[in-house]
């Protein structure tokens, strides 16, 4: 697990240790800004949702196909969280863009 903690109090955590492409902006990589990781994240959780509802579309068995909607579900919730962070750091609400989703 590894912690950031930004300017505005929110503390970032990424269970995995991996960090999200995101980078500073000076070429050294790293997590980038607070607001960077969140919104690198929604995009993450969406990218998610997007793909439970194809393997829930591709399964046959009624009980798979419940788990895997219900997984998008989930991550439709984790996003609506993380948009209400990213309100809350910069005052703006997060503008989606389709575009950006992996």
């Amino acid at each position: 697990m590894v912690r950031v903690e930004g300017d505005s109090g929110i503390d970032i955590v990424n269970h995995s240790g991996a960090w999200l492409n995101t980078s500073r902006g000076d070429g050294s990589g790293g997590p980038g800004t607070p607001d960077e990781i969140i919104e690198e994240a929604i995009y993450h959780e969406q990218s998610s949702h997007d793909y439970y509802l194809k393997v829930a579309a591709a399964i046959e068995n009624p009980s798979g196909k419940e788990q895997y909607r219900h997984l998008a579900h989930e991550e439709i919730r984790h996003r609506e969280v993380l948009e209400e962070r990213y309100r809350a750091l910069t005052g703006k609400r997060f503008r989606y863009e389709p575009s950006k989703v992996d």
